[in-house]
């Protein structure tokens, strides 16, 4: 059984949409090294776009790309920390519905009669 990471998906998702290029989300869920290579190659386009021209499209490019796939796999459900965990929505609520319906799928169909429906 794959374990649950005590981040946040929703904010996950959040700061790979917004930040996704400069690597804020990989700082947050623990993946320092990879967060450090998305910022340099963001502040490397952003400072010497101007002197270099279209062969500084390459980094961000590349982090853009490299965003886009990790946003794509945040909101598939298999993003994962530092530790191996998969990011999942931490909340108690999310939790509690999981575990009701992955042990009784028919429980809210038991409380209608069929020929109601």
């Amino acid at each position: 059984m794959t374990e649950i990471s005590s981040r946040s998906r929703l904010v996950t998702v959040l700061l790979t949409f917004f930040l996704g290029i400069f690597g804020v989300h990989r700082f947050y869920i623990g993946r320092i090294r990879t967060a450090i290579v998305m910022l340099i190659l963001s502040i490397l386009y952003l400072t010497t776009a101007r002197l270099w021209g279209l062969i500084m499209l390459i980094p961000i490019a590349v982090a853009g790309l490299w965003a886009l796939i990790d946003f794509i796999l945040v909101m598939s459900g298999r993003m994962k920390d530092k530790e191996a965990k998969i990011c999942i929505v931490s909340d108690e609520p999310y939790r509690l519905y999981s575990r009701i319906m992955l042990s009784k799928p028919n429980f809210f169909l038991e409380k209608i009669p069929f020929e109601q429906i």
